[in-house]
C-alpha cells in the first residue's frame, strides 16, 4: 500500500469520526435541552455553534421533514461506517490457493462466494451510502434555503419545490444512465414524510403524493425491465443450448 493510499484511507476514517463525533454532541445537546448555567439544565451547553441554548432547534418550514424522517441519518452513517471499514480490504490481493482434487473445488466455491459477497459490499457500502447521502443532502439543502429566505416559505413556492423534487426523482430513475432507484427512492421517503406532515395543506399533500407516486412507478418500471431482460437473456441462453442437446 502506497503512502498516498494510506493517507487517503486514514483521512476518510478521521473525517467520518469527526462528523460522527460532532453530530453526536449536537444530538446529546438537543436531547438534554441545551443545558445552561442558571440551573435549568445539567451543565453548560454543548452547542458548538452558538451560546444560545435554543438555537440548536431548526426553524420549521413546509419542507422540513418531520423528526421520524430524519432518522434516515442513522442509515446514512451506518452505511458510511461500512465504507470506512470496507476501504481497508482489497479483494484483488486474495491469496492464491494451490492444490488439486477437492482442495481445488473448495477453493473455487469459496472464490465464487467471495466475489458475490464483495460485489454486494461494493453496491451497499460505496454506491448506496453516498447515493442516499447525496439525495438527502438535496432535501436538507433546500430546507436550509427555505429557512434562510423566509419569503420562500409559502404554500406556493413550497409546492413548486415539491414538483421540482418529483422532476429530479423521475430524471434519476428514467433518464439518468444508471437509473438510480436508490437516489429517487430516498427522495420518495422525503416526499411522503412532507405529504404526511402537511395533510391539512391540500396543495402540498396532493403535489407530494403525486410526485412520490410517479417516482415509485418509475422505480417499478426499472425493476420490471430488469427482470424482463434477465428472462430474455435466460431464454436466449437456453435456446443456444437446444441445438447441442438435440444433436445425435
Amino acid at each position: 500500500m502506497g503512502e498516498h493510499e494510506l493517507a487517503l484511507r486514514i483521512s476518510n476514517v478521521v473525517a467520518y469520526l469527526a462528523v460522527l463525533g460532532v453530530n453526536s454532541l449536537l444530538i446529546k445537546d438537543c436531547l438534554s435541552g441545551g443545558g445552561n448555567n442558571d440551573g435549568d439544565g445539567d451543565g453548560p451547553s454543548l452547542n458548538l455553534l452558538t451560546n444560545d441554548t435554543d438555537s440548536h432547534q431548526k426553524p420549521d418550514t413546509y419542507l422540513s421533514p418531520p423528526e421520524y424522517a430524519e432518522s434516515i441519518w442513522g442509515l446514512i452513517y451506518l452505511l458510511l461506517g461500512g465504507f470506512v471499514i470496507y476501504q481497508w480490504f482489497n479483494p484483488a490481493k486474495d491469496a492464491v490457493i494451490e492444490g488439486i482434487g477437492w482442495d481445488h473445488v473448495i477453493a473455487s466455491v469459496l472464490n465464487i462466494s467471495f466475489v458475490l459477497v464483495w460485489n454486494i459490499f461494493d453496491r451497499l457500502f460505496i454506491h448506496w451510502s453516498f447515493t442516499i447521502y447525496l439525495s438527502w443532502i438535496t432535501i436538507e439543502t433546500v430546507n436550509n434555503i427555505w429557512i434562510a429566505v423566509p419569503l420562500l416559505d409559502t404554500v406556493l413556492f413550497s409546492t413548486i419545490m415539491v414538483v421540482i423534487y418529483g422532476v429530479i426523482g423521475l430524471h434519476f430513475v428514467d433518464y439518468y444512465h444508471r437509473q438510480d432507484v436508490v437516489y429517487s427512492g430516498t427522495l420518495v421517503w422525503g416526499l411522503v414524510s412532507i405529504a404526511k406532515k402537511n395533510q391539512d395543506v391540500k396543495a402540498l399533500l396532493i403535489s407530494a403524493s403525486i410526485a412520490s407516486g410517479l417516482i415509485i412507478s418509475g422505480i417499478i418500471r426499472v425493476w420490471v425491465h430488469k427482470i424482463a431482460a434477465w428472462y430474455r437473456l435466460r431464454d436466449q441462453r437456453l435456446g443456444e443450448r437446444d441445438p447441442l442437446l438435440r444433436s445425435p
